[in-house]
C-alpha cells in the first residue's frame, strides 16, 4: 500500500481509468447498433397532365397518378417528401380551367448495416 501521500495520485490514476473505460463502453455501443441510412431513388417519372377547375384540384389529381405510379415500385417509393427534383407544374388553360402535372425520382431511405 501507499502512503497518505500518495493518495491524491491514486486516485487520481482511478478518475482517468474510468473515462478510459467509460470512452470505450460509448465507442463500442456506438458502432454496435450503427447501421446507416441510405437514400435510394428511381428513375423520373411523369405523371399525367391532370385538368380542374380550381388548381389545387388539379394539384391532386397530378400528385395522385404520380403516387400510383410510384407504387409500382412497391409501397417504399410513394414518399413524394423523399422524391428527388419533385415538381408540380400548373399552368391555366383557355376553358378557365387548370392542368398540372407532377413529376419527382421516387426514392426510400434504406437501412444499411455496418
Amino acid at each position: 500500500m501507499g502512503s497518505l501521500h500518495d493518495w491524491p495520485r491514486i486516485v487520481k490514476a482511478a478518475m482517468n481509468m474510468k473515462l478510459v473505460l467509460g470512452s470505450l463502453l460509448v465507442l463500442v455501443a456506438s458502432t454496435a447498433h450503427g447501421a446507416a441510412a441510405v437514400r435510394e431513388c428511381r428513375a423520373e417519372i411523369v405523371a399525367s397532365a391532370a385538368e380542374a377547375g380550381q388548381e389545387v384540384e388539379a394539384r391532386r389529381q397530378a400528385m395522385s397518378d404520380w403516387l400510383t405510379r410510384a407504387a409500382q415500385n412497391g409501397p417504399e417509393w410513394t414518399r413524394w417528401q423523399l422524391a428527388g427534383n419533385r415538381r408540380i407544374g400548373c399552368v391555366p388553360v383557355a376553358s378557365g380551367r387548370f392542368r398540372c402535372q407532377a413529376a419527382g425520382r421516387p426514392c426510400r431511405i434504406r437501412q444499411v448495416p455496418p
